[in-house]
């Protein structure tokens, strides 16, 4: 059986960019292809809706009918989290009712019908070091131009505020189209604002953005735009905290989350049918045995197939690079290599975290990050460590090891290297899913799984990959130097018992010092006047 026969897989190779919307072919895929998780149906695009539609401009309130407030929108998501997909999705029911009807979930298509077709809509993505209110200028002049509206942001040289203009270039809008409102959709602003992060710099664009949002409560004006974290979180933007507070009252996060990503994933590249769904779970109860959390989370596991559900918690937490972009990307290539293949009838057959760290290690971008080539570095020595050593007996567990390193390698990128984050053999067992014929029980493949990566420690020196006895961690070491820790244990595992008592005298008759006349001859034993000297200064070391 292959994998081919378990899953309907649609591969997600493309990014989202506003500038695709110009082929009318893809705008009608990325409406197609927009997959509406549970948050999305129930959170998402109600609240996205009920801020685009001006035609309701009273809401109930305890009873009583008071006048709706509009607020900008901030769509918050990692790369390749699908913030753009999302933004092109609403923007173009909006601009053109027609793509409501590829809408492929009910309960979304109902509120989106709310929008369909009432708004002129101005995208782009900045991609400029000018000042925020120029490039929102340039862009609207243009937009309008084309509109055939006979207004210029840019040409009102006027004292007025900001909000104050677009006032005045929304009254020319709306006076040559009446039923519509001007919906403004910027993407990549956070990348932006931090290339402006001078105190004065980004004062003026946070005022501009202040301004953008307040009219949408005036005007049938909206905006929204789309970052990777939110702006009053970025910690380049404390210095401006009250400002940025502000800016804060008029807008509206909506943060998608690793959740959301999982569901796109399940839906668009991993579905599956009833009988396939059956057919995975006679495979993976086969080893539900071995693995504590595969066995208290098989549905988890039977849904996600062939992917293991910690791979995108671990692909989230990763901060080296813009290696977030390339989620959906990088599953679609894996699946590809793989969809052909068969399902091997002795391991689960999981894709797993580790395997991203040979697609970090081989993408030339991603090593400019200096953490990311500094991990590389290390990782050449361990690889070349683990050659070297797990020959003859150890060969077998030479992939083992190899899965470890890399899982490790995925592990320290996920914080700064500094803090050595690492993996514990208890969590390696369940997030690797290796199975050795020769044991029987999660707690026998434990033991392996720690024998082995203690290996890797003893043949690096502990100089490269070492165990944190203080959380159990196996980690890689970034600061590189001698570990005479680990010499001192390697050397002693090798010793015999006797001669390790020889030198624990040795090592006493130097240090204290003892004289080489003992009690009685071949015996470590001092007359009681030198014992009790001993003794004490045994206690003194101590």
């Amino acid at each position: 059986m292959k994998y081919r026969d378990l899953i309907h897989f649609k591969p997600i190779t493309e990014v989202v960019r506003f500038g695709d919307l110009r082929d009318e072919r893809k705008r009608q895929q990325f409406v197609e292809t927009f997959v509406f998780s549970e948050q999305y149906k129930k959170n998402y695009i109600p609240m996205i809706c009920s801020n685009l539609d001006f035609t309701e401009t009273e809401i109930v309130v305890n009873g009583r009918h008071e006048p709706k407030e509009f607020f900008g929108l901030q769509i918050v998501g990692s790369y390749g989290t699908g913030k753009s997909h999302l933004m092109s999705l609403f923007s173009l029911i909006a601009e053109d009712e027609k793509y409501l009807e590829y809408v492929t979930d009910e309960q979304a298509k109902a509120n989106l019908a709310k929008i369909a077709g009432k708004y002129k809509v101005l995208r782009f993505e900045i991609n400029s070091e000018k000042e925020l209110w120029g490039i929102v200028c340039y862009q609207i002049d243009k937009f309008l131009a084309n509109l055939g509206v006979d207004y210029s942001l840019t040409n009102d040289t006027s004292f007025e505020n900001n909000d104050v203009k677009l006032q005045n270039m929304m009254a020319a809008f709306e006076e040559q189209y009446p039923d519509k409102g001007m919906l403004l959709v910027i993407d990549e602003m956070l990348a932006y604002l931090k290339g402006r992060s001078g105190p004065d710099k980004l004062n003026r664009d946070l005022q501009v953005l202040q301004a953008l949002a307040q009219i949408s409560n005036q005007t049938k004006f909206r905006i929204a735009f789309g970052v990777q974290e939110m702006i009053y979180n970025a910690p380049e933007f404390q210095f401006a905290r009250e400002m940025l507070l502000h800016v804060n009252d008029r807008y509206r996060p909506l943060t998608i989350t690793k959740e959301d990503v999982k569901y796109i994933a399940q839906k668009r590249m991993l579905n599956k049918d009833d009988q396939q769904r059956q057919l995975i779970r006679d495979h993976l109860e086969k080893f539900t045995m071995y693995f504590s959390h595969m066995h208290g989370h098989i549905d988890d596991y039977i849904t996600l197939f062939p992917v293991h559900p910690s791979y995108f918690e671990n692909f989230e937490l990763i901060k080296a690079g813009k290696s977030q972009r390339e989620i959906m990307k990088t599953l679609s290539s894996k699946f590809s290599e793989i969809i052909d293949q068969e399902i091997p009838g002795d391991q689960p057959g999981l894709i797993c975290y580790d395997s991203y760290w040979e697609y970090m290690d081989g993408n030339a971008t991603l090593k400019t990050d200096p953490d990311v080539a500094r991990v590389s570095e290390i990782m050449q020595t361990i690889n070349s460590k683990i050659t070297d050593n797990f020959t003859g007996g150890r060969r077998n567990r030479a992939p083992l090891a190899r899965r470890i390193a890399n899982a490790c390698a995925v592990k320290i990128l996920q914080q700064d290297l500094s803090k050595t984050n690492g993996a514990t053999a208890e969590t390696l067992t369940n997030d690797l899913c290796y199975v050795n014929a020769m044991y029987d029980s999660f707690d026998e493949l434990q033991m392996f799984v720690e024998s082995v990566a203690h290996n890797i420690q003893e043949f690096t020196a502990g100089q490269y990959f070492f165990k944190n006895k203080d959380n159990g961690e196996y980690h890689l070491c970034v600061e590189g130097g001698i570990n005479y820790e680990e010499l001192v244990n390697i050397y002693a595992s090798n010793m015999p018992d006797g001669t390790k008592d020889e030198y624990f005298y040795q090592f006493l008759q130097e240090a204290l010092p003892i004289e080489d006349e003992v009690y009685r001859s071949s015996f470590k034993i001092w007359s009681y006047p030198k014992s009790k000297v001993i003794c004490t200064q045994i206690r003194q070391l101590v």
